[in-house]
């Protein structure tokens, strides 16, 4: 799944009441365990199932 969306990690971490960093960190996180790359403007989802785990266990 791919997403081309123009969304700053300041404007997402204001979105989930994170601080940048810890968006940024987990993104980072997240691309290493490859759940899901990172480029420009777009976001890869690889492993969807993980993410939404990782979801419902924040719940």
């Amino acid at each position: 799944m791919c997403i081309d969306l123009a969304l700053s990690q300041e404007t997402l971490a204001a979105m989930v009441g994170k601080p940048r960093q810890r968006i940024n960190r987990l993104l980072k996180q997240w691309e290493e365990t490859e759940w899901l790359s990172v480029k420009y403007r777009e976001v890869t989802i690889r492993q969807i199932g993980e993410l939404e785990s990782f979801g419902n266990d924040m719940l």
